[in-house]
């Protein structure tokens, strides 16, 4: 999610984002398509500049998780990739060239 705020978590804004999520998948429904929902991924805080920020996505995530029991098709890719990253912590960046 690049909202581009990384502001802490707010009621209201997570509210808008699942009433948002409903309606495109309702709009989707409708057309002859498959709506796959992608979580938030998580948010590198190395630098701790927002120390907040990985917790609302976290939030953000189990909002559309919660749904799968509804039939909603959610791949959590913010808790697939906090383990991926917790089984292999990288201390320096590897920089690739092109």
């Amino acid at each position: 999610m690049n909202d581009g705020i990384h502001l802490p978590y707010d009621a209201t804004r997570a509210q808008a984002f699942a009433s948002a999520s409903g309606v495109c998948r309702t709009a989707v429904l409708t057309a002859p398509a498959r709506l796959v929902h992608l979580t938030p991924p998580p948010f590198d805080n190395g630098k701790g500049t927002n120390p907040h920020h990985p917790g609302v996505l976290e939030r953000y995530s189990a909002t559309l998780t919660a749904h799968c029991g509804e039939g909603w098709d959610v791949i959590d890719t913010n808790r697939l990739l906090t383990l991926a990253i917790r089984a292999h912590p990288v201390s320096e960046p590897q920089r690739h060239s092109d």
